[in-house]
């Protein structure tokens, strides 16, 4: 009898963890992403995000200047190179479709990365001989939104609790939790691809 209750619980508890599919295609259609004759340029809204550390809750500027002005004055360059991440790796998983551009230029479609939410994490989780590789991860939640030319949206892909792998920077905290998130934008374009 407990064989079979463990079993149940097992079943259960996957079935759960598949129900929550941290992105998932709200509306609109993802074929023009499909078409490898598009552009994509990329950008990250962090205007309406909530940061959350020890417990409290700041706006990214609010975050930024609790953690002192050497934080303010690296902003740039450090949301820049956590920026680098989602290019690069939307480019590895969307091979036969659209492609990103590294640089703002001329682009078909513009892909916003809208954050609501975001826990930069712990560098010393990496250091947890218990923990798994996303130990202290940063993690994301917002939406997804592609516009094309004329900023008519053609898609919008809500995401919860998106995480990364840890790391002693915040930085490449970041950037991970945004290379995860391309990740699981792929995982959606091959499904998608597969209903046509």
């Amino acid at each position: 009898m407990k064989k079979l209750v463990f079993i149940a619980l097992i079943f259960l508890s996957v079935i759960c963890a598949q129900a929550k599919d941290p992105l998932t295609l709200e509306s609109g259609s993802l074929k023009e992403l499909a078409n490898a004759a598009n552009t994509v340029y990329f950008t990250v809204d962090y205007s309406n995000a909530v940061v959350h550390n020890d417990g409290n809750e700041y706006s990214l500027d609010g975050y930024l200047e609790h953690r002192g002005p050497d934080f303010v004055a690296d902003w740039n360059r450090d949301s820049a190179k956590a920026y680098s991440y989602i290019p690069v790796r939307f480019n590895q998983k969307n091979k036969k479709g659209a492609q990103a551009l590294m640089t703002e230029g001329k682009h078909d479609i513009t892909g916003t990365v809208c954050l609501t939410d975001i826990d930069f994490g712990n560098g010393a989780g990496s250091f947890n001989p218990f923990g798994g590789a996303k130990a202290g991860g940063c993690i994301i939640s917002g939406k997804l939104v592609f516009t094309n030319a004329d900023n008519t949206e053609i898609a919008v892909l809500p995401f919860s609790e998106v995480k990364g792998l840890g790391h002693v920077s915040e930085t490449i905290r970041l950037g991970l939790s945004y290379f995860e998130l391309m990740n699981k934008l792929g995982d959606v374009l091959k499904k998608e691809n597969k209903k046509k």
